[in-house]
C-alpha cells in the first residue's frame, strides 16, 4: 500500500499531502521555488493569541531540522516512490530555503501563519500611510530662509550656549561650595546629635534624681506629720505629772509607789520612807527650776534615799532620811530637814501667786511654820516627829504630798505662756 505522509515542521503532527502534489510539472515547481520576501522573523507561538486556530509546536529534542517521512512501503512501490519522494523533498527544501518558515506545514499552522502575515500587512499599511502623510507635510512646508538669517540665528544660539555654559560653570562652582558646606553641616549635625544624646542622658538622670528627691520629700513630709502629731501629744503631756505619780493609800500618801509615813498598825520600812522623801525632794526641786525660783534660805539636794536640805545661812545639812530607833525620836536634824522642805514649798506657793495674777492659785492645805491646816476641820498638823504621834505625822505628810499633787495639776492645766 502506498503512503505519502509527512510531519508538520511546526506542530509535528502527521499530515497528508494533497494528491495534486504528485502531479507537478516544471512550471509549477519553478513557481513554487520563487523567493518569498519576508524580512520579519515570525514567531507563531508569540502571536498565538491573535490566531483563530493555532497548534503549538510539540517539544521534542530528538527531532532534527527538516521534515520527517513515515509510512510502510512494499517492494513493488519502492522504485516509483523513490522518485516521487525525492521530488517532494526537494520541493520542500526549496520552499524552506526561500522563506523563514520550514515546510511542510499542516492546515492549522498554515492558517495561523496567514493570520500573522495579514496582521503584519495591516501594520505595514498603517506605517505606509503615516510616512506618506509626513512626506506630504514636508512637501507643503515653505522654503528655508536665506543663509544670512540662519547664520545670525546660529550666532545667537552660540552666544546663548556660551552664556548657558558660563551659568553652568557658576552653578557647578556653587554646587561645589554647597557640597563643602553640606559636609561641614553634616559634621555639625553629628556633633549636635551627640550633644542632644548627652543632654537627654543628663535630663533622664536629673529626672531620676528629681523623682528620688520627691520620694524623699514625701517621706520627710510623712515623718514631719508624725513628729508634729507626737509634738502635739508631748505638748499636751505634763512631764512632771508623768514622772511623779502621787496618790493615796488609806492614811498614807504615796509617791511613785513609795509610802510616806508610818502607823503603829502599819510599820512602813524606813528605806521606803527615805525613798519617798527623795522623790518628793526631786519633784520640788524640779518645780523650783521650772519657774526659775531662786531660794534664799534653803537649797534642795535630791539624792534618792539620802536627800537633804542645805541651810544656806548656817551652812549645814538637814537630812530628809532616818534610820528609826529610839534615837529617831530625838533626831532634831531630820525634823529640821522636813520643816525646811515645807518652807520651800510655801515659798514656791507665794512665788506662783505673784507671777500668776490672772490665774488663781491656792493650795488645799495652808502651810505655816512647819504645819499644815485641814481647813474643813480647822485642825493643824505638824510635820515634825518630836512631840507628835505617828498618826498626825503621817497625816501631815499626806497633806504635803496632796499640795505637791495640786501644784502638778495646776501647772498641767495652764498654757505654756503662763510660765514664760
Amino acid at each position: 500500500m502506498e503512503t505519502n505522509e509527512f510531519k508538520c515542521q511546526q506542530c509535528h503532527q502527521i499530515i497528508k499531502l494533497d494528491e495534486s502534489m504528485r502531479f507537478l510539472n516544471e512550471h509549477d515547481i519553478a513557481e513554487l521555488t520563487l523567493p518569498i520576501q519576508n524580512p520579519v522573523e515570525l514567531d507563531i507561538a508569540e502571536h498565538a493569541d491573535s490566531f483563530d486556530k493555532c497548534v503549538l509546536q510539540i517539544a521534542n529534542s530528538d527531532l532534527q531540522h527538516g521534515f520527517t517521512v513515515v509510512g510502510d512501503f512494499g517492494p513493488r512501490e519502492k522504485a516509483s516512490l523513490s522518485h516521487h519522494m525525492k521530488l517532494t523533498s526537494e520541493l520542500f527544501d526549496l520552499m524552506s530555503s526561500t522563506s523563514d518558515v520550514d515546510h511542510p506545514l499542516c492546515q492549522e499552522c498554515c492558517d495561523g501563519l496567514l493570520q500573522l502575515l495579514e496582521s503584519q500587512l495591516r501594520l505595514s499599511e498603517t506605517e505606509y500611510k503615516d510616512y506618506k502623510e509626513y512626506l506630504k507635510e514636508l512637501e507643503n512646508q515653505p522654503e528655508q530662509e536665506d543663509l544670512s538669517a540662519l547664520q545670525e540665528e546660529l550666532e545667537k544660539l552660540e552666544l546663548e550656549e556660551s552664556r548657558l555654559l558660563s551659568e553652568l560653570g557658576n552653578l557647578e562652582a556653587r554646587s561645589t561650595d554647597l557640597q563643602t558646606q553640606l559636609s561641614k553641616d553634616q559634621i555639625v549635625k553629628k556633633e549636635l546629635l551627640e550633644e542632644e544624646k548627652r543632654l537627654w542622658k543628663e535630663s533622664a538622670e536629673q529626672e531620676r534624681q528629681k523623682m528620688l528627691a520627691e520620694d524623699e520629700l514625701r517621706s520627710l513630709d510623712v515623718q514631719l506629720k508624725q513628729e508634729q502629731i507626737l509634738l502635739e501629744k508631748l505638748k499636751q503631756t505634763n512631764a512632771l505629772n508623768a514622772a511623779f505619780h502621787i496618790w493615796h493609800d488609806g492614811h498614807f500618801g504615796v509617791i511613785n509607789g513609795l509610802h510616806l509615813g508610818r502607823l503603829p498598825s502599819v510599820p512602813v520600812e524606813w528605806s521606803e520612807i527615805n525613798g519617798a522623801w527623795g522623790q518628793a525632794a526631786l519633784l520640788l526641786e524640779a518645780l523650783v527650776r521650772r519657774f526659775g525660783l531662786k531660794l534664799t534660805r534653803y537649797r534642795i539636794v535630791p539624792m534618792g534615799s539620802h536627800s537633804y536640805m542645805e541651810d544656806i545661812v548656817e551652812k549645814k545639812e538637814l537630812p530628809l532620811y532616818s534610820s528609826g530607833g529610839l534615837k529617831f525620836f530625838w533626831d532634831s536634824k531630820f525634823d529640821g530637814g522636813m520643816v525646811a522642805f515645807l518652807d520651800c514649798l510655801q515659798h514656791f506657793q507665794e512665788h506662783v501667786e505673784k507671777i500668776a495674777l490672772n490665774y488663781r492659785f491656792q493650795l488645799p492645805y495652808r502651810i505655816d511654820r512647819g504645819k499644815l491646816e485641814d481647813r474643813p476641820a480647822k485642825q493643824w498638823y505638824s510635820i515634825k516627829m518630836q512631840l507628835n504621834s505617828e498618826e498626825n505625822w503621817t497625816k501631815a505628810l499626806k497633806y504635803m504630798l496632796t499640795n505637791l499633787k495640786w501644784c502638778l495639776a495646776w501647772i498641767a492645766s495652764q498654757p505654756t505662756s503662763t510660765f514664760s
